[in-house]
């Protein structure tokens, strides 16, 4: 009998093996993504984004939804073959760039056991952009990024420019973290604590008389 048993054990596991094999994975997998300071407050990190790929076909199968893995960790489960965060409404994935860089993958769910297919797509983000041009960039930097914990923002300003300022930080999923009071720009060092701040990717604002800076700083 007992021989029996492990030929038994050793066909079912082969067996489920091929079934999960066949289900056909979702394709054309797709990010979009823009950049919209002030309008986009409702976007993580005001980078509004739409995934989009293509429903797979489920042949003998019922498809079920579909789940998402940011770096092979199980992200969360949708019913749609696409998920936005358009600035329009409160955005349910606020958590998207809180992992950078990574890697995001998409599964294919099916039948009422929840078989998963293979994810054949990858959208890779390696860092996101900040809408910054040349003549604003020149406005003040950063001079040590990444900060480790404890350590202080430091930040230089530019010689030529003058007036009042506020500098407010903000985490990627939009937490208003840091707010200073109203500085004057003659002081042209400006340091921030940062040991109240929890490592990962932080959104720096500039708010000047007649215009808004933005400038990534990472705590480590």
């Amino acid at each position: 009998m007992k021989p029996k048993t492990i030929l038994l054990v050793i066909f079912l596991l082969v067996g489920s093996k091929t079934t999960f094999s066949q289900l056909n994975p979702i394709q054309n997998l797709q990010l979009s993504m823009t950049y919209d300071y002030p309008d986009g407050f409702l976007c993580p990190a005001y980078h509004c984004f739409l995934f989009t790929w293509d429903i797979p076909n489920p042949l003998a199968d019922t498809l079920l939804g579909y789940n998402l893995y940011k770096n092979n960790v199980y992200w969360f489960f949708t019913l749609t073959p696409y998920v936005e965060c358009l600035g329009e409404s409160t955005c349910e994935h606020m958590d998207i760039f809180d992992t950078l860089p990574c890697y995001y993958k998409v599964k294919a769910v099916y039948n009422y056991d929840s078989l998963e297919s293979v994810a054949n797509d990858s959208i890779y983000i390696e860092d996101i952009a900040i809408g910054i041009n040349e003549q604003e960039r020149n406005t003040f930097t950063v001079l040590k990024n990444p900060v480790s914990r404890g350590e202080q923002i430091t930040l230089q300003m530019a010689d030529n420019i003058s007036g009042n300022y506020i500098i407010t930080i903000a985490s990627v999923e939009g937490q208003l973290v840091y707010e200073s009071k109203t500085c004057n720009l003659a002081d042209h060092v400006v340091k921030i604590r940062s040991d109240q701040l929890h490592p990962g990717l932080y959104i720096l604002l500039l708010q000047t008389d007649n215009k808004i800076i933005s400038s990534k700083v990472i705590i480590k």
